[in-house]
């Protein structure tokens, strides 16, 4: 029988780490229907928002599974791997040398069932042989690793709680759907301190050139930082980005790639269909990100609507309890802090657009400047602060910074 050359075709450590694919589903069913009907979802995009909500919603750190690179509909195998260092790497490589081979034997084979199959052989068999590919086992170059994001998400959806009804309210009070909330799960998990590698900083994942559009990157305050300055520069993006390309699957995959790449795009194609350009539009630069982005998106906000099902054993942080305060001269941190009324750390949570040359005293907070602070201390710090000696610019070879900061927007819940 032809199956014959697959018989035992599998080493013993790829035996020992794969899994079922059906092994990793929790024990809460991930529903398969749209959570939104806000945002439209081609045809083309449903196995790649399936494959996000397994990432998202099924998989953990410790998973990988092996799909392949332009096709999310081909998923070959998942495994489990240590949570980091060479084992890890050598164990994702194994597998993916493993996984070529396999897929080569199969093509060699064309096996009409699993019968005479057995091992890794078998296990990728099963997961391929509903997807009408006729070139499924030829892709073998085309092979992509991706590790699960479940716990992360999970840690992500309890950080949110610290600012998603404020953030989803602003995005309703302009005018724009609240599941953009999404965004923030696909850019950053809510990780406060996230930075990327090229650069984009805060929960919104602002680059410094796009900042400079929408809020202040300087010496003194880096408002990327701060998730409701930011929040708010991101619906003025995204508005903005609206009005050039005007519909949603252009808008948020711009935030990847940007307003003039996707508009670029739109003229290449000739057409704001989303499908025509996942389908014709060809630019080195359009990868597997930005081609992604809106299918990912998509899924954050499906297990985002169902987190309190898929985590349940998670409760979100209380949400941020502050007053602003206008300072009526300019003082220093030092200064603020030796008032009593707040301390260091409350100061650097609730105000994160605040630059190490503020906290050092290289940068003076000037008059008029905004700061957050317990609301229990406001009246007591505001009285100190009436005493306190103004201050002056300390001379820096750096450039000082001017009075140009945003002012804090007031809480918004409704």
């Amino acid at each position: 029988m032809r199956y014959l050359c697959l018989l035992g075709f599998v080493g013993a450590v790829l035996n020992a780490q794969s899994v079922n694919l059906s092994d990793s589903y929790p024990k809460f069913n991930i529903s398969d229907q749209p959570q939104t009907d806000v945002f439209p979802r081609p045809d083309i995009l449903l196995p790649n928002i399936a494959f996000w909500k397994r990432i998202y919603g099924e998989l953990t750190s410790n998973q990988i599974i092996f799909s392949d690179y332009d096709d999310l509909s081909l998923v070959y195998c998942i495994i489990d791997v240590p949570s980091a260092g060479k084992a890890r790497e050598h164990a994702i490589k194994k597998t993916k040398q493993e996984l070529v081979a396999v897929l080569k034997e199969l093509d060699t084979c064309q096996p009409e069932s699993a019968d005479d199959l057995k091992g890794f052989a078998k296990e990728v068999y099963l997961a391929l042989q509903d997807n009408p590919r006729p070139d499924k086992y030829r892709r073998g170059e085309n092979i992509r690793a991706q590790n699960g994001l479940r716990n992360q998400f999970e840690e992500g959806y309890r950080r949110s709680g610290a600012h998603e009804q404020e953030i989803k309210a602003r995005l309703r009070n302009a005018g724009l759907p609240e599941e953009l909330i999404g965004i923030v799960f696909v850019e950053s998990l809510f990780h406060p301190k996230s930075k990327s590698s090229v650069g984009a900083t805060g929960i919104w994942q602002f680059m410094k050139r796009t900042a400079h559009e929408f809020m202040r990157v300087n010496q003194l305050v880096d408002e990327r930082q701060d998730p409701i300055v930011s929040t708010e520069a991101a619906i003025k993006y995204i508005k903005s980005a609206m009005g050039v390309l005007q519909e949603w699957p252009l808008v948020i995959t711009s935030y990847n790639y940007g307003r003039g790449g996707m508009a670029k795009a739109v003229e290449m194609v000739g057409s704001r269909d989303f499908e025509e350009i996942l389908k014709n539009y060809q630019n080195p630069r359009f990868g597997f990100a930005a081609r992604n982005y809106y299918a990912e998106f998509l899924a954050a906000v499906d297990i985002y609507k169902q987190a309190d099902q898929i985590f349940p054993e998670v409760e979100p942080v209380s949400g941020w309890a502050y007053e602003i305060i206008e300072l009526p001269k300019a003082i220093s941190v030092h200064d603020l802090l030796s008032t009593k009324f707040i301390e260091a750390v409350w100061l650097k949570t609730y105000n994160p657009a605040l630059t190490k040359y503020a906290h050092k005293g290289v940068q003076i907070l000037p008059k008029g400047f905004t700061l957050r602070v317990p609301p229990d201390e406001k009246e007591r710090l505001e009285r100190r602060i009436a005493y306190l000696p103004e201050r002056k610019q300390k001379k820096s070879r750096r450039r000082p910074s001017t009075c140009k900061f945003t002012e804090l927007p007031a809480a918004v819940t409704d």
